[in-house]
This record gives C-alpha cells, sequence and structure tokens, in this order.
C-alpha cells in the first residue's frame, strides 16, 4: 500500500504543477495497462471525488470502472477503430 501513496503523491505534485504553472486543467489515471489507463482518466477528469487522480490497483475496482464504462467513450479505441 505504501507504493501506492507514493505514486499518488508523486502524481498529485506533477498535476498541481502543471495547473499551477499553466492554468491547464489535468488530470491523471493509473493502471496496469494502456486502456484501463485510459479509463482511469476519464473517470478522474469526471468524477471531482477523485481530485484528477484515478488509480485501479485492485481487481474489483478494475471491473466496477469497466462496467461503468461505454467502450466508445474511450479514446482511440471505441468509435474510431469501428469500421
Amino acid at each position: 500500500m505504501e507504493g501506492i501513496r507514493d505514486i499518488q503523491s508523486f502524481r498529485t505534485n506533477i498535476i498541481n504543477k502543471v495547473i499551477r504553472g499553466t492554468g491547464i486543467p489535468v488530470s491523471s489515471g493509473i493502471a496496469p495497462t494502456k486502456t484501463l489507463a485510459k479509463v482511469t482518466n476519464q473517470f478522474a477528469k469526471k468524477y471531482p471525488a477523485y481530485n484528477r487522480l484515478c488509480i485501479i490497483g485492485t481487481e474489483e475496482k478494475r471491473i466496477k470502472a469497466l462496467q461503468l464504462t461505454e467502450i466508445g467513450d474511450i479514446w482511440g479505441i471505441g468509435r474510431r477503430q469501428v469500421a
């Protein structure tokens, strides 16, 4: 659990520095795969409770996130790939 707190603190610092330095709102998603990271990033943007940072660190969180996500909402995966 300590590793997740370190990652969370590191990413939160980066997010805050970018916002302070540029004024551009950013968010971050952390997960075991690139596709799941895209899902977590959407959650970080959509739900204020995540405070711009979402981490999928357990199987339960992965399943819940995928159940709540439409495939077409994932940039670079959904509608763009369907011919």
